[in-house]
């Protein structure tokens, strides 16, 4: 699928519009808008360009849901966003066209801000090109590309030569006094590597099955996965694509990093959630130290900044996102017997392990639901709360 377009629809009959298309494409000029469509003639010679990419359907005027149809009909669209206002029987037509595809309509006289900013995020999201770092592709690997009609590119372990070269402003604010500067090179190396592949093949975004990674090498990708994500490649570990996913949505929305983390502990009003890398812009202070189950070099103990969390997973057939958020007690490498960066949260749900939509979960440093839900419900995806999952 290419890019987003976004598709101007008015009737012939109305007038006065102009400049509510004059205002909307001033403010997304370095988008691709056509031409205002007001007939099946001007449409004609536009399927083409249509056909294939996420449609966003600007109803200038009333009367415009024929030419909606036919759009919809000639290229095959299940979703898409549309924008309407208050004037010129936009809404009406925005209506109709809205019971034909899985869409959220956007008024235009008070949520303009709001619809630009999702129109920004899709634009992030939509047909990027996803490198997967493993031997073979895994299983919900089509939900993803049917999601994000992304391309998915796989990248074999071998050609991840290492270079081993050392990078001290790379690693400027973690702590290596523990590490061997021959292994240091090593896990640096595994980066470097990384993102050459990345830059040569324009990928935007980067799964890792990092346990046969480490078993191969001896030595894991961990800081590779760090400096990655701190540098806005968003990457999951595990070739976690549910997770991945997760973590380029927040990224779409707000241009930062988020956590993926374990359950490892759940005990009263206390949820353990604990991994071995986490992106420094999300850290105080970390520290490179060994990895837990392997304990091959190296991992990142960090202490994450304190306060409120929203703490997120989505389910296998990537059909509901579950949320809550929790304040973070305390962070560290606190116990011995559990990945390297742990965070104690109070949450007051004593089944949360039965209720988890999945083990793995992404941690956000403050409050994304609104935004997530209007996003999540153009993807077709329900957002629902923890708490009511458990009630």
């Amino acid at each position: 699928m290419n890019k987003m377009i976004i598709i101007p629809l008015a009737s012939k009959i109305h007038s006065n519009y102009e400049n509510i298309f004059k205002i909307f494409k001033e403010k997304l000029e370095n988008y691709n808008i056509l031409d205002i469509i007001d007939s099946e003639d001007k449409l004609n010679d536009k399927i083409e360009i249509i056909k294939n990419s996420f449609p966003i359907f600007l109803i200038l005027t009333g009367g415009t849901s024929p030419l909606a149809s036919i759009i919809i009909n000639k290229c095959n669209i299940k979703k898409g966003l549309i924008l309407a206002h208050s004037k010129n029987n936009s809404l009406a037509s925005a209506i109709s066209i809205r019971n034909k595809i899985n869409s959220r309509i956007y008024l235009l006289d008070n949520e303009i801000d709001k619809a630009i900013k999702i129109i920004k995020a899709l634009s992030k999201l939509i047909s990027i090109k996803i490198g997967i770092v493993s031997e073979n592709l895994p299983n919900d690997v089509n939900k993803i590309k049917e999601l994000l009609n992304c391309n998915i590119e796989l990248i074999n372990y071998d050609e991840i030569k290492i270079e081993e070269k050392l990078d001290y402003n790379l690693i400027k604010n973690i702590d290596i006094e523990d590490t061997n500067e021959d292994l240091l090179k090593k896990a640096i190396g595994i980066y470097t590597s990384i993102k050459k592949i990345i830059e040569e093949r324009k990928i935007n975004a980067l799964a890792i099955d990092c346990f046969p990674f480490l078993i191969k090498y001896k030595i894991t990708p961990c800081l590779a996965v760090s400096l990655l994500n701190d540098e806005g490649i968003i990457t999951a570990c595990e070739a976690d694509l549910r997770s991945l996913f997760l973590m380029l949505i927040i990224n779409s929305l707000y241009n930062i990093p988020s956590w993926i983390a374990n359950i490892a502990l759940v005990k009263e009003n206390k949820v353990v959630f604990s991994h071995c890398t986490i992106a420094t812009k999300l850290a105080e202070k970390c520290k490179l130290v060994n990895h837990y189950e392997s304990n091959y070099p190296y991992s990142l103990s960090c202490k994450l900044k304190n306060g409120f969390y929203s703490i997120l997973s989505i389910d296998r057939n990537f059909e509901k996102i579950a949320i809550i958020k929790a304040n973070l007690l305390e962070s560290g490498m606190i116990r011995n017997d559990m990945c390297r960066t742990q965070a104690f949260f109070e949450i007051n749900l004593k089944d949360f392990h039965n209720v988890a939509l999945s083990n793995h979960h992404i941690i956000v440093p403050f409050d994304i639901e609104d935004d997530l839900k209007e996003l999540a419900n153009i993807l077709g995806i329900k957002l629902l709360n923890y708490e009511r999952l458990i009630h």
